[in-house]
């Protein structure tokens, strides 16, 4: 199971906010900065739970006790979620937001949850997740706190959340009127607003999966480095070789395959960054025969269609090269 790095992105952008200083502590260095700010990447679940025990004694330092509820509190605020952000500020119900509890958790968690005994009524719902409550704390926290923090996107109050054991349950207040902030908001049509939320959902979706994927090959490239290293030690003819140039000499190589591979799958983030740019551009222009012209002369489908395998090819390079050496 993996966490989404929208929560070490969030809890990062908050702990910033309060101007805890986190970047100092050595443990930090056990995870790439750019994984833990990338909202489409992921940890395995143990690792996110280290992460966030980790940074508590900092946190907790500086008078940050609570900072990764207030963390999820904040959600519309951060800005830390990438296009799901974006989504859930065009919806205009908050029941619309709370009452579909399978979709929001599957952008936090990798398999998406099963769901079952859904529960709801006008203002609560409930349901049951093959997940429990203490099995990883701090990720709970945060997404108890989440849970709570949605309607916020809808111009309400914090919503209630309460998870015990493998029950979750979410409640929140019905009878307040919208925000003026709320009521300004401008008018869309719905069919429109509707196509547009789960282009951008799928985009997330597709998004958010290669990077599962390079994340994957990465994990594996790795291990490949590592029995490298092992078998290393058992070959006579390395016996000359200092002991600390060999070290220096595979952290650079290992260095330098994990940076290609980062940037490899940063040029895939922008890539679907384009295709939700071409997405909300195909919506809302005036003229879609313009815009379909124009990408037929750029190739456009079929430079979306190759992409991802040129991704894919470019690391099973590097796997092949590096088990050459």
């Amino acid at each position: 199971m993996h966490f989404s790095c929208k929560i070490s992105n969030a809890i990062l952008n908050h702990l910033e906010n309060e101007e805890v200083d986190i970047y100092s502590s050595s443990e930090l260095t056990a995870w790439p900065l750019e994984l833990l700010r990338d909202s489409s990447s992921w940890l395995s679940a143990p690792e996110m739970e280290k992460f966030l025990e980790v940074l508590e004694p900092k946190a907790h330092s500086s008078g940050q006790r609570e900072f990764i509820r207030e963390a999820g509190h904040e959600g519309y605020d951060l800005h830390s979620w990438g296009v799901l952000d974006s989504v859930l500020k065009m919806i205009s119900d908050p029941k619309e937001i709370l009452q579909n509890p399978q979709r929001f958790m599957s952008y936090f968690i990798s398999p998406e949850p099963p769901i079952e005994n859904l529960r709801k009524t006008a203002n609560e719902i409930s349901f049951d997740v093959p997940l429990m409550a203490d099995q990883y704390p701090r990720v709970t926290t945060y997404l108890i706190a989440a849970f709570e923090g949605l309607p916020r996107y809808a111009g309400k109050p914090l919503a209630t959340c309460k998870w015990e054991g493998i029950t979750i349950t979410v409640s929140w207040q019905s009878s307040m009127e919208f925000s003026s902030a709320e009521t300004e908001r401008p008018q869309i049509s719905p069919q429109l607003l509707e196509e547009v939320i789960e282009d951008l959902q799928q985009s997330q979706k597709d998004l958010e999966h290669k990077n599962r994927e390079l994340q994957q090959r990465n994990e594996e490239l790795m291990q490949a480095y590592r029995d490298l290293e092992g078998s290393t030690q058992d070959r006579p003819a390395l016996a000359t070789v200092d002991e600390s140039t060999w070290r220096d000499l595979s952290a650079q190589s290992e260095d330098s395959a994990q940076a290609i591979v980062q940037n490899l799958s940063r040029l895939h983030d922008y890539m679907v960054r384009a295709q939700q740019l071409v997405t909300l551009l195909g919506a809302h222009s005036k003229n879609k025969t313009q815009v379909q012209e124009a990408l037929r002369r750029v190739d456009w489908e079929y430079v979306k269609g190759q992409y991802p395998r040129t991704i894919s090819e470019s690391v099973e390079f590097i796997r092949a090269w590096q088990k050459k050496r």
